[in-house]
């Protein structure tokens, strides 16, 4: 007696050889993959261990500490700012100046001269100009 499925035996067969087709193309192209992913892989460590090595290697030489420049006294000192004496405080001096004694007068002036020359000396163009202003006003009589 024949099996019923036996008929169908030469289909199997040849379908059981398809499937085997199939398991060999499949099997190449994992074997292809798998190549073309180990190239990746190679190719990518090679690139990195030759940017991790590419530099050369030198003793570490620390910065060599340069001669600083002496500084000028000129150099230090600040640029003054113009400084505006309101006008209320000269004419208070000049009321104060006109009760002082001969004596007091010109120990002002002997002491404010001496304010003069230093900003002067100092290139004080505005304390120059305040002293000069004072000493104006202890020159005029009463």
């Amino acid at each position: 007696m024949k099996l019923p499925f036996t008929r169908l035996l030469p289909t199997i067969n040849a379908s059981l050889d398809t499937v085997g087709v199939v398991q060999d193309v499949h099997k190449e192209n994992v074997a292809q993959i798998y190549s073309v992913l180990s190239a990746i892989g190679v190719a990518g460590f090679l690139i990195t261990t030759q940017m991790a090595t590419a530099g050369e290697l030198v003793p570490y030489a620390p910065p060599v500490p340069r001669a600083v420049a002496p500084v000028s006294p000129a150099a230090t000192v600040p640029q003054k700012v113009a400084v505006v004496v309101p006008e209320s405080v000269y004419m208070d001096f000049e009321m104060r100046a006109s009760k002082l004694t001969d004596q007091q007068r010109k120990q002002l002036v002997a002491t404010f001269e001496q304010s003069r020359i230093n900003a002067s000396q100092l290139g004080d163009v505005w304390q120059l100009i305040h002293y000069q202003r004072l000493l104006e006003i202890l020159g005029r009589k009463p």
